[in-house]
């Protein structure tokens, strides 16, 4: 297979996250950005400004139809990716989209088959799997140096988020659709097996703060999941958006095995704590965000011009994305769902 030169880039979603995904294309040799999009025209033009793109537009389907476009870059909204994705796969285009995948089964499942039909890529923004912190971490359970079960636990507490699309049901869908899956995927990496099961409980402890009184539908923002493997691995999510204004943002981790304890500082370095009390230190691990989506869009970049898998697919996305809705169905009926 040839080689293609360069790919021209479209972005649709020019706000946080769309101009940090700008900052990372424009480190890919064979990128070209050629258009910026965004529903705020003027957001639109002051990134494309601010990034060298000779285009700028409100509408995303001018935008991935684009005759000197081949890739699309999605970062809008969730309730938004879908729409989009198809229509770059009708298109022609290769698709990198932010996490989550979807907000349901049903877009996932539209996107992916648009993307197959098409003969496309669908990359998925799960730029965990890049972090040196969780690729040690993978080895050491891959070659035995930490024993099996293994039960992972993150818990992670914060205010009710300033963004107030991620407590929309239909704008990001709460935490266990818009954080979970990230800790899915990297679960998924670190196990090397798929989840099986899910139990949760689960509530809405933003409900009736006045900083939220504007969102339409509140989604579950607090609450416990526990998902179980095909290995036999287990991992226990535990979070909250719904605290008060003046909480500060915290995220612990560990991970309990039959001969070891692992203290994980998030995502600087961790240890592991063996019989007699001995420590192995790892890390520290100086991995900010912008190097990850460096190297993740390195990566895509690569997949493309090399023909070869990109890490995170959008099969990968679906898998988490059913966890998500497994998660809420088992909050809404207290049964345990078998995936």
């Amino acid at each position: 297979m040839a080689i293609q030169r360069e790919y021209g880039v479209a972005l649709v979603g020019a706000g946080n996250m769309g101009a940090r995904h700008l900052a990372a294309i424009a480190q890919v040799p064979w990128f070209r950005l050629r258009v910026v999009c965004d529903a705020n025209a003027d957001l639109a033009r002051s990134r494309a400004t601010e990034f060298g793109a000779p285009h700028w537009t409100s509408d995303y389907r001018e935008a991935v139809r684009r005759d000197d476009v081949s890739v699309v870059y999605i970062c809008t909204p969730a309730a938004l990716h879908a729409d989009v994705a198809v229509e770059a796969a009708r298109s022609g285009k290769h698709v990198f989209t932010e996490k989550p995948l979807a907000l349901t089964i049903e877009d996932g499942q539209k996107m992916i088959s648009a993307a197959r039909a098409a003969n496309t890529r669908l990359a998925i923004g799960f730029q965990h799997r890049f972090r040196e912190f969780f690729d040690v971490q993978r080895r050491l359970f891959a070659e035995g140096r930490v024993g099996r079960p293994i039960y992972y636990v993150v818990s992670t507490a914060a205010q009710v988020r300033p963004n107030l699309a991620m407590h929309e049901v239909r704008g990001n869908g709460g935490p266990f659709v818009d954080v979970l899956c990230h800790y899915v995927d990297i679960w998924r990496y670190l196990f090397g097996s798929d989840p099986v099961r899910v139990f949760s409980s689960a509530a809405t402890l933003a409900r009736g703060k006045p900083h939220v009184a504007s969102v339409r539908e509140l989604a579950l923002d607090t609450g416990v999941v526990v998902v179980t493997f095909a290995s036999g691995d287990a991992a226990c999510f535990i979070i909250s958006w719904g605290l008060p204004v003046g909480v500060t943002a915290s995220t612990h981790m560990r991970a309990l095995a039959p001969d070891a304890l692992l203290e994980l500082q998030p995502f600087d370095k961790f240890r592991a704590i063996r019989e007699g009390g001995t420590v192995e230190e790892f890390g520290p691990f100086e991995e900010d965000t912008a190097l990850l989506l460096n190297r993740q869009t390195m990566h895509f970049a690569q997949a493309l011009r090399d023909d070869k898998p990109v890490a995170a697919s959008g099969e990968d996305g679906l898998i988490a994305l059913r966890v998500s809705m497994a998660v809420l169905e088992s909050a809404r009926s207290g049964r345990t769902i078998e995936l």
